[in-house]
């Protein structure tokens, strides 16, 4: 999954949380790719922290920096 933004997180949680648990269980871990992040509020990260704790794979989170 890739958002532009940390924002897009906190304005879909249930997107965020419908793409990691419908992923199918595998040994690759999902990668949520934020395009452009000046800033990452908790907000965000718990949306991602929640689903992650109940997903089948590992989840990580890429954190690009505002070019």
């Amino acid at each position: 999954m890739s958002v532009l933004s940390p924002e897009t997180l906190t304005r879909e949680p249930r997107q965020v949380r419908d793409v990691i648990r419908q992923a199918p269980a595998g040994h690759e871990p999902l990668v949520i790719i934020v395009q452009a992040a000046e800033e990452l509020r908790e907000e965000a990260l718990a949306v991602v922290s929640d689903a992650a704790a109940r997903a089948h794979r590992r989840v990580i989170m890429r954190i690009m920096a505002d070019a």
